[in-house]
C-alpha cells in the first residue's frame, strides 16, 4: 500500500496517524490483501478504497476511547476497527470477537506480524460469550462497526460492558441511524443502556472524489445487565 498517499488521506481527515504507524498499517493492508485471495476476508480489494473505508473509518473512534481502557470489538471481521485501534492506541487492550474462526485466526496472525501485544482475537458468538464470567461486564468500551441494527447490537453488547461504561456503535447514514435508535428504545431501557450522543462525521478522499457520511452512536450503561440477557439469537432477532 502507498504509505505516503495513506498519510495524505489521514491528514485530509485530521486523523491521528504518524508515519511509523502508517507504515505498519500499510504492512497490515498488504497482508490483508494477500490473505484475502485465500480466505475472502473483505469485499474491498482496491487499495485507495481500503484506506478510506476500512483504515480511516476505524480511526474515527480513537478520540472516544479512555486511556488504559479494556476494549471489546464485536464482529471484527478482518480486524476493523480492532487492529488500527490497537496499533494507534498502545495504552489500551483490545479483544477482537468474531463468529468466524478463520477471521479470528487472521487477526491473531496480523497482530503477531505487527508485534501488537495488546490485541488478541477470539472466535465465538457474542450472545453466548456474554454469559461467560471471564467476559461478563469486563470491558470499559465495546465497539462494533456495521454490526446488525441497533436493537440487536445493544443486546449482544450490553452484557460485556461495565456499568458506567460505553458502547460505540459505528454506523453509516444518519437518518437510518435515528430510525434504529427509535426502534431500540424499549430493549435499551431493559438493558440499562442510555443514548448519550450521536457523533456525525464525513470522511473524504478528494483525490478519488469519494466522500463517506458516518455516525457513531454512544450508549452509556447505567446499571448491571439483567442475568437473562442476552437471550438466544433467534429470540433477539424475533423481537
Amino acid at each position: 500500500m502507498d504509505t505516503a498517499l495513506f498519510l495524505d488521506i489521514c491528514r485530509e481527515n485530521s486523523l491521528p496517524c504518524g508515519e511509523p504507524e502508517a507504515r505498519k498499517l500499510s504492512d497490515f493492508a498488504d497482508f490483508l490483501l494477500a490473505e484475502n485471495e485465500k480466505y475472502n476476508l473483505t469485499a474491498i480489494r482496491e487499495e485507495r478504497a481500503l484506506m478510506l473505508r476500512h483504515l480511516c473509518d476505524s480511526m474515527t473512534v480513537i478520540p472516544l476511547i479512555p486511556e488504559g481502557a479494556r476494549v471489546l470489538d464485536i464482529g471484527s471481521g478482518a480486524g476493523f476497527p480492532a487492529l488500527p485501534l490497537a496499533l494507534l492506541r498502545p495504552d489500551v487492550t483490545v479483544t477482537a470477537l468474531d463468529a468466524t474462526a478463520k477471521k479470528a485466526s487472521f487477526i491473531n496472525a496480523a497482530a503477531s506480524k505487527l508485534a501488537l501485544s495488546n490485541l488478541a482475537a477470539v472466535s465465538g458468538r457474542a450472545e453466548e460469550l456474554a454469559h461467560d464470567p471471564a467476559y461478563r461486564e469486563a470491558f470499559d468500551i465495546v465497539t462494533a462497526r456495521a454490526v446488525s441494527r441497533l436493537s440487536v447490537l445493544s443486546e449482544l453488547a450490553a452484557g460485556f460492558i461495565k456499568p458506567g461504561c460505553r458502547l460505540l456503535a459505528m454506523k453509516g447514514d444518519p437518518s437510518a441511524t435515528e430510525e434504529e435508535l427509535r426502534a431500540a428504545e424499549k430493549i435499551c431501557r431493559t438493558l440499562s443502556l442510555s443514548h448519550e450522543e450521536t457523533k456525525l462525521l464525513t470522511l473524504t478522499d478528494a483525490g478519488a472524489g469519494e466522500s463517506l457520511t458516518r455516525s457513531i452512536v454512544i450508549m452509556k450503561k447505567t446499571a448491571p445487565t439483567p442475568a437473562s440477557y442476552p437471550r438466544r439469537y433467534s429470540q433477539i432477532i424475533k423481537n
